[in-house]
């Protein structure tokens, strides 16, 4: 019997399967374990993923409520520490209005933390301020009666330096009492707590710069270049100067408020009088900035038996530097020509009120070209002073009587030259070779500058017309 082979190319008829006899109940699809992307699903509350979501929400949130209260809110004048939220779920609804468990830190405490519960309310106004009450037995207390009831049983707790015989040792007072208190918190969730200063920022600006100048020790002197850190200075008997101790240090005093800042630091640069060596002017001028430069207006030079030297290195006009070319050893070489065009740049800027030179171990010789040079180097300068060891020196003193005389730039270097050309440092090798007629010669080349007198150098005695005034105003 022959048998049929079917074509594969030829199209099969599908055939109706059989229906079955009894109906039969469908099979529940595997679930798959992809979690479901449907938002539906992400909203239950059943959602373990979702619960910790949405308690770590509430905590930024809480977070940043706390944080707005602690930059204004009615502080307490003495503490000064942190408050921290439990990263826990038991710790209460983290919302305005409800009962959230926090971790209180004191600095002056030698515990390290201690638990307790807090209510804060949100503004009521709408420049109104945040309200923040704490558990305190069976009722609620202000956070500034809190906190300041907090700081006083700490102040009060506080070990003595000497420590009586029998006494039990600090750890151990603080594992004693680890049920009462909490282990120290994290950072993170921290919020500092610190006393503000809104009665302090109401009063006049007078008493303002007042109160802060007795703070820091303020004087008319500050040394910004010193070996012992700067500071506020005076003269001491023997006409030493001395750092003025301070009780908070000036720059963390312009660290308090921006707000503050934007008229303590004028007032300060405006009423004291800077006084500089022959290191640290450059300095200064650059770290200053040209805000605060802007109100510099009273210096002090000091540069002692090298005032001349110095003056021709970095301060005196270009055709004098370039006339005499002091030698300086500097690596490279042209490095020295950088910080003379930097300092001079820099001291130009500055319009002063009041320049003080001290002319001490200062040789009388070199009185009047170190004058010049500084009068000169200033972007204005309204009046000269002169002090030895901080002892106001006139007008009439034997050391300022080449003052009474009209000189010309030549002349002055001239003398120089013929005091110090034997020194090495002073002069170039070219220039010291030279005679005291060939350097005239060498000087008529610029003679618009080197003939040019100086009428400024003509400087009135202070001290004269402050006893004048003193005697006006006592007979008026």
């Amino acid at each position: 019997m022959a048998r049929t082979v079917a074509n594969p190319r030829t199209p099969q008829t599908p055939q109706t399967p059989r229906r079955p006899s009894t109906i039969s109940t469908p099979q529940t699809p595997k679930t798959s374990p992809r979690p479901s992307s449907s938002p539906c699903g992400s909203k239950s509350p059943h959602n373990p993923e979702n619960t910790l979501w949405v308690h770590e929400m509430q905590r930024r949130t809480f977070l940043e409520h706390l944080k707005k209260w602690s930059l204004s809110h009615d502080s307490s004048p003495h503490f000064q520490g942190a408050i921290t939220v439990c990263d826990e779920l038991s710790s209460g609804n983290l919302q305005l209005g409800k009962s959230v468990n926090c971790l209180l830190t004191e600095h002056l405490s030698i515990i390290a933390s201690k638990s307790i519960v807090v209510r804060l309310f949100a503004p009521q106004k709408e420049n109104g301020r945040y309200r923040l009450v704490i558990r305190n037995g069976a009722g609620w207390v202000t956070a500034r009666e809190y906190l300041s009831h907090e700081y006083f049983n700490h102040y009060r707790k506080k070990p003595r330096r000497r420590q009586t015989v029998g006494c039990a040792p600090r750890h151990r007072t603080s594992l004693s009492l680890s049920n009462y208190f909490a282990p120290r918190p994290v950072d993170r969730d921290s919020v500092t707590i610190r006393p503000l200063f809104h009665p302090f920022a109401r009063l006049p600006l007078e008493l303002q710069q007042l109160i802060l100048g007795i703070a820091v020790g303020k004087t008319d002197v500050y040394q910004p270049v010193r070996s012992r850190g700067p500071g506020f200075s005076a003269y001491d008997r023997m006409g030493k100067l001395l750092v003025v101790p301070s009780c908070i240090p000036l720059p963390t005093v312009f660290a308090i408020s921006k707000a503050l800042s934007q008229h303590l630091v004028p007032w300060i640069y405006r009423t004291t009088t800077f006084h500089f060596e022959t290191t640290g002017f450059t300095n200064f001028l650059w770290q200053s900035g040209p805000a605060k430069r802007s109100h510099v207006n009273k210096i002090t030079l000091s540069f002692g038996n090298m005032a001349i030297l110095h003056c021709i290195r970095w301060l005196a006009p270009d055709p004098v530097f370039s006339l005499f070319n002091p030698p300086m050893a500097t690596n490279p070489s042209a490095l020295q020509h950088l910080w003379r065009c930097q300092i001079q740049d820099l001291a130009k800027e500055l319009h002063l009120s009041v320049l003080t030179i001290d002319i001490q171990c200062i040789p009388s010789a070199d009185i009047s070209f170190v004058v010049r040079t500084l009068r000169q180097c200033f972007g204005s300068v309204s009046q000269v002073r002169y002090t030895s060891a901080g002892v106001e020196v006139g007008i009439d003193d034997a050391r300022l009587a080449e003052l009474k005389h009209r000189r010309t730039w030549a002349e002055l270097c001239k003398t120089a030259f013929e005091k110090y050309k034997m020194d090495p440092w002073y002069f170039d090798a070219r220039i010291r070779k030279m005679s005291s007629d060939a350097l005239c010669w060498e000087m008529k080349n610029q003679s618009d500058f080197f003939d040019t007198l100086s009428d400024e150098e003509r400087v009135q005695d202070t001290t004269k017309s402050s006893r004048l005034r003193r005697v006006s105003s006592l007979a008026a």
